[in-house]
C-alpha cells in the first residue's frame, strides 16, 4: 500500500462524505481502511476520511466515510496519511511491523509538497508562486501598518505610507527605508554618550553634555565634525563640515577665529567676536604676505589688501602743490585695483582760516594719462583722519599714485600719510 495523491475533481459539499471525485486512478491507489487527509486549498482545513471500498484501475471516484465542516473545493489536494499503514501492521521482536516502508512512506508524503534538490546541498524547498500572507489586509494603504508577503517578495508598511518602508524583493535584493540604530536610547539628550542612526537625520555621534552631534553624516550626503558639540556657541574648537569648510572658535564667540571656506575662501579674525574687524581678512589668488615693519603690506578687513605710504614727513607742514611721497606700482599689484583711501596727518591737522584740499592722483607709467581719483576737503582742527571710496582704477606695473594739494589753513597740517585699499576685480 503505498502513499499516493491526487486532486478533487469535484467539489465536496458539507456534511457526511461517501464519495469524493478524483481524475482517474491506478489500481491500488487507496485502499479499504487507508486513511486519507482532504487540504481545503482555500482555507488550508484539513478533512479526515476512510476508504471503504479499494481502488481499482481507471476510477474516477474513492469511496469514504467522514464529515466536511466546510464545502472542500476541487483542485484541494488527497494526501494518503502514512499513519494508517503502520498502525495496522504488527511487529515483531518488540519493533513495530513495516517501520521501512512507513520511512519510505513519509518521504512520499513529502515529495506531496516539497522538491528535493540535490545539487542546493540537498535540501528540501517549497514553491508555492501565487500565496499572499499579511498581517493586515489593510497594510499599505497609508494608515495601516503591517507586514506583507506575495509573490513580488517580503514588504513592511508604516501607518504614514503606502511605500514599504523595509522589504526584501524576489530577486534577492534587500532594502530599509524608515529605520533608526542607538547605542542609547537617550544619546543626544545632553547627558548621554552615545551614536544614533536613522533615516531622517543620517549617523550622529554625541559625547557627554550636547545635545549637538560631535559627528554627523546627514542623509543628503553632507558631514560634520566638532571638536565639541557646543563649538561655535558656548564653547572653543573646530568645526570641519563639507559644505562649511574648515573654522576654529574662540571662546563663547560664534564667529570663527579662522575660517577656511569650501569656496577657497579664507578668513581671520583674531578676536573672535562679529562686531570687530580688525584682523580679518580675505585670501583672493593666492596667499598675502604680512610686513610687520609699519610701512609695508597690511590686510583690508574684508576685501583685499593695504598699502601704507609716508608721503610727506611727521613735522613737516603742507603747502600747495605736488607732496614729495609717492607709491609705483611694482609688477605683483598689477591687474589690481585701488577703490578707497584714507589720508592722515601727523603732528597737527592745522588750523585758521580755509582748508586743507588734498586729490590723489595717478598716472601712468609712460606719464601720458594724469587722472584725479579722488579729493577730501575735510581735514582740520579736530578731523585728522580721513577715508573716502571712488570709482575703482585698475592698476598696471610702473603706474605712479601721489597727492596734489590745491589749498591749505592758515596754519597748515603737518604730516601725511595715506592707505591705499587694493583688491583684485
Amino acid at each position: 500500500n503505498a502513499v499516493s495523491s491526487t486532486t478533487l475533481d469535484d467539489d465536496v459539499p458539507a456534511g457526511n462524505v461517501t464519495s469524493i471525485a478524483t481524475p482517474p486512478l491506478t489500481g491500488g491507489t487507496f485502499q479499504a481502511g487507508d486513511t486519507i487527509k482532504v487540504v481545503n486549498v482555500t482555507t488550508g482545513g484539513i478533512t479526515v476520511l476512510t476508504v471503504t471500498a479499494d481502488v481499482v484501475e481507471g476510477d474516477t471516484s474513492v469511496q469514504v466515510q467522514g464529515y466536511a465542516g466546510d464545502t472542500i473545493p476541487a483542485g484541494s489536494p488527497i494526501i494518503y496519511d502514512p499513519k494508517s499503514q503502520t498502525e495496522q501492521s504488527g511487529g515483531t521482536g518488540g519493533s513495530p511491523g513495516g517501520s521501512s516502508n512507513n520511512t519510505s512512506s513519509l518521504q512520499q508524503f513529502f515529495e506531496q509538497f516539497f522538491t528535493y534538490d540535490s545539487t542546493n546541498d540537498a535540501s528540501w524547498r517549497i514553491e508555492v508562486p501565487d500565496i499572499v500572507l499579511e498581517t493586515d489586509e489593510q497594510a499599505g494603504d497609508g494608515s495601516t501598518a503591517g507586514v506583507r508577503f506575495d509573490g513580488d517578495g517580503l514588504k513592511a508598511y508604516t501607518s504614514s505610507s503606502s511605500s514599504p518602508s523595509a522589504g526584501i524583493v524576489n530577486d534577492g535584493s534587500a532594502y530599509f527605508l524608515v529605520f533608526e540604530i542607538e547605542t542609547s536610547g537617550n544619546a543626544g539628550d545632553g547627558l548621554t554618550a552615545g551614536v544614533r542612526y536613522d533615516s531622517t537625520n543620517g549617523l550622529n555621534a554625541y559625547k557627554v553634555g550636547s545635545s549637538t552631534a560631535t559627528v554627523a553624516i546627514l542623509t543628503t550626503g553632507v558631514w560634520e565634525l566638532r571638536s565639541s558639540g557646543a563649538t561655535g556657541s558656548t564653547a572653543s574648537g573646530i568645526i570641519v563640515g563639507s559644505d562649511s569648510g574648515l573654522r576654529a572658535y574662540k571662546s563663547t564667540s560664534t564667529t570663527p577665529t579662522f575660517y577656511l571656506k569650501s569656496t577657497g575662501e579664507l578668513l581671520f579674525d583674531y578676536q573672535g567676536h562679529p562686531t570687530v574687524q580688525q584682523g580679518l581678512f580675505y585670501a583672493y589668488n593666492g596667499i598675502i604676505y604680512l610686513d610687520h615693519d609699519g610701512g609695508g603690506t597690511k590686510v583690508h578687513p574684508q576685501f583685499g589688501h593695504i598699502k601704507t605710504v609716508e608721503v610727506l614727513d611727521f613735522g613737516t607742514a603742507w603747502s600747495t602743490g605736488i607732496m614729495p611721497g609717492f607709491w609705483r606700482v611694482p609688477a605683483e599689484y598689477a591687474g589690481f585695483e585701488v577703490y578707497k583711501w584714507s589720508i592722515g596727518v601727523g603732528n597737527t591737522a592745522g588750523s585758521g582760516t580755509g582748508t586743507n584740499s588734498v586729490t590723489l592722483k595717478h598716472q601712468d607709467e609712460a606719464g601720458a594719462t594724469t587722472t584725479s581719483l579722488d579729493t577730501v576737503s575735510t581735514l582740520g582742527t579736530t578731523t585728522k583722519v580721513v577715508t573716502s571710496s571712488f570709482t575703482g582704477k585698475t592698476l598696471a606695473e610702473g603706474d605712479i599714485l601721489y597727492l596734489d594739494v590745491s589749498s591749505v589753513k592758515s596754519t597748515p597740517a603737518e604730516g601725511a600719510v595715506i592707505d591705499l585699499y587694493l583688491r583684485k576685480p
